[in-house]
């Protein structure tokens, strides 16, 4: 029996549970070495990448004369940026241009009537429970209804 793990369990099983891990490590290592040959981009530098477009695209915008409705980010740009960033930091063109559309692609839960933010809101203006005990700002949810198109008068009792 096993000192080290204090259980019941087997030193065999524990040390075939190991080597198991080990080995899907191994796979995984492997896997991410034939990605990054490919100039294939890791999920977490396609983010950093759209998050610096966006602060570029916005220091831009406040650097640059603002229209009469106030600053505008034009998402192509964004992507553009992004992409930019991605190469310049050894990904491939092509590969760079798929990892970041798939990040800009639609989210299922943004069609659920319930979900903050969601693209088909309840009429009655009705969210999920954040996670936390917390409930959503009063500013926030009528930021949410203004974006769905909801009017406090269009909200059933």
């Amino acid at each position: 029996m096993s000192t080290a793990t204090n259980t019941s369990v087997p030193d065999a099983v524990v040390s075939q549970r190991a080597a198991q891990r080990r080995a899907t490590a191994a796979r995984t290592r492997k896997w991410r070495r034939s990605r990054a040959a490919a100039g294939v981009p890791e999920a977490r530098d396609v983010d950093r990448a759209i998050s610096e477009a966006v602060s570029f695209q916005l220091q831009r915008v406040v650097l640059s004369t603002l229209n009469a409705d106030g600053p505008t980010l034009a998402v192509a740009d964004i992507f553009r940026i992004a992409v930019i960033a991605l190469v310049r930091d050894g990904a491939n063109r092509e590969e760079a241009k798929k990892a970041v559309r798939s990040r800009f692609e639609p989210r299922p839960e943004h069609k659920h009537p319930g979900y903050a933010p969601s693209i088909t809101p309840t009429r009655t203006g009705v969210l999920m429970k954040p996670k936390r005990d917390d409930a959503f700002h009063p500013a926030d949810v009528a930021y949410l209804h203004e974006l769905a198109g909801i009017r406090r008068d269009d909200m059933n009792p």
